[in-house]
């Protein structure tokens, strides 16, 4: 008995023992973790931006609490970061003038937070403070839910900039000496964009407030030369905290094309799916042109980000030249693609707006699978018919949706309800549309499910956009008049940005893609 006590008792001393030493292990190395130093810095002396940099004596983990004076009852936590002794925590989407509090806290066996530590933001440059939305004009809370609008200006120094629904810019990146055509999310949440350089061709930034001059002018040519208002001659990727991953300067000697335009994609392998020029050499003689000719179209290409092109497919492949009878009449700009979307079924749709017309092509094949507008091989009734549509996109429900901008439409087809006297020369002037179809690819047969009339004096006869958002509102671009809308799906306009400049389009940021940068609490 007392045998068996005795080992009862040396099994308890032994786990003390073994505690104990544990528990030394622990405490000593608890208190063995310091914060050698912090050092804050505002990365291009940006308002939003603030990097907080921490060296440690031993490898763990970090991550940051912060919170503003204004609002101390909302906590932001950053993500924990890997082991190590150095770390850089990114805080975004700060606000400009303001104060903010912070801790860091070391993970270890025991969570340690340093001392509260503050920072100012620094105050929003003078060009960047603008009235974006009026009060006057329509801005009802919650019209664009919790996400942000995102634009970029195209003139120089170009920016992208991220508003939120009371007018104030809350993200924002500039690129000096050139502008910044085209921006759009990423499948990784970073920002794509399409850079411009202004000073090959001219560019009118200024929003057209009637419509009297363009129409006036029909028949000025689209494209406008070599880079055209919506080229680009550069590429890049930006991370959320505004750093640039790559960027390329497009190189005809090195990469085969000289400038990308309209519209930009990355897909879910990251490489990045664009629209290039495509000169053909042909003969027109026959058609009322030269023998040495030159017939100008679109290519779609898929490239990486060195530039590289990995596939490429072109109209011209599979083209009808004996039957085309504007052939020469629209040999500069043949088919003028200007919007391109990656379907649910990995293959893309594209838009050609001098054929009122949406494609879709095999991703592996190139092979054209159908073709969607006048003339084209699903039945539509010519109510229906679109012209000169920009942005074709596929909303979440499956339904293909477009800016409709009504530009070249015959009037006999298309619906004038509106009668604005004195802003046209012509009595009879034209409308943009948001339109929505539903297609049965099987039956080849399609239905009209959105047909959105924007009021005339929001008529844009270039550019535009339209994107279903989270919240089942529509934000829709009037690019020539400088407006970005919110309506809902009965047409009432909802909340209204007001441009200083010609937006090529505005694109919605949704509040999911910051969750690799903070939490609320």
């Amino acid at each position: 008995m007392k045998n068996k006590n005795l080992k009862v008792w040396l099994i308890i001393l032994g786990a003390v023992v073994i505690l104990v030493v544990i528990g030394f292990i622990f405490f000593r190395n608890v208190n063995d973790v310091q914060i050698e130093s912090i050092k804050l810095t505002s990365p291009n002396n940006s308002a939003f931006f603030e990097n907080i940099q921490v060296n440690l004596n031993k490898p763990v983990s970090i991550s940051v609490r912060y919170w503003s004076d204004s609002n101390s009852a909302v906590k932001y936590y950053t993500p924990e970061t890997s082991n190590g002794f150095k770390h850089t925590i990114h805080l975004v989407l700060l606000k400009p003038a303001t104060t903010y509090q912070y801790q860091v806290i070391v993970h270890d066996f025991f969570n340690l937070s340093s001392k509260i530590e503050s920072f100012h933001t620094r105050s929003l440059g003078s060009w960047m403070i603008h009235d974006w939305v009026k009060k006057n004009h329509p801005h009802e809370a919650g019209a664009i839910g919790k996400g942000l609008v995102m634009l970029c200006y195209g003139g120089t120094p170009g920016y992208v900039a991220m508003i939120d629904s009371n007018g104030k810019i809350r993200w924002y990146w500039q690129v000096d000496s050139i502008g910044v055509r085209a921006a759009t999310l990423t499948p990784r949440n970073t920002i794509l964009v399409l850079l411009h350089n202004p000073g090959l061709d001219e560019i009118n930034d200024v929003p057209d407030k009637s419509e009297v001059e363009k129409l006036n002018n029909m028949n000025v040519p689209l494209r406008r030369g070599r880079v055209g208002y919506a080229g680009g001659t550069s590429l890049a990727e930006v991370d959320l905290t505004g750093k640039i991953l790559w960027r390329i300067n497009i190189n005809a000697d090195s990469l085969g094309y000289s400038s990308i335009h309209h519209d930009l994609r990355m897909d879910a392998s990251h490489h990045i799916l664009t629209l290039i020029r495509d000169p053909l050499p042909y003969n027109l003689s026959g058609e009322g042109g030269k023998v040495k000719d030159t017939l100008w179209g679109d290519a779609l290409i898929r490239i990486d980000t060195t530039g590289k092109i990995l596939w490429k497919w072109s109209p011209w492949t599979s083209w009808d030249f004996k039957d085309d009878r504007e052939l020469n009449l629209l040999s500069y700009d043949r088919f003028h693609l200007n919007a391109l979307w990656i379907t649910k079924d990995s293959n893309y749709l594209i838009s050609s707006a001098i054929l009122n017309q949406i494609w879709k092509i095999n991703a592996k094949t190139g092979k054209v699978m159908w073709k969607f507008g006048k003339s084209g091989n699903f039945k539509l009734d010519s109510g229906s018919y679109f012209y000169f549509q920009h942005d074709v996109n596929i909303a979440p429900n499956g339904d293909i949706i477009m800016f409709d901008n009504g530009d070249y439409s015959p009037f006999d087809t298309t619906q004038l309800k509106y009668r604005f006297t004195g802003l046209y020369t012509n009595s009879q002037y034209k409308v943009s549309r948001v339109l929505g179809f539903r297609l049965n690819e099987r039956d080849m047969t399609s239905r009209c499910t959105l047909n959105i009339q924007l009021p005339p004096k929001d008529y844009s006869s270039r550019m535009g956009s339209a994107y279903f958002l989270p919240n089942n509102n529509l934000l829709v671009t009037s690019s020539k008049t400088g407006k970005v809308l919110v309506m809902d799906t009965t047409g009432k306009i909802l909340w209204e940005l007001d441009s200083y400049f010609v937006p090529y389009r505005a694109e919605y940021i949704p509040d999911s893609v910051w969750k690799d940068y903070f939490r609320i609490k």
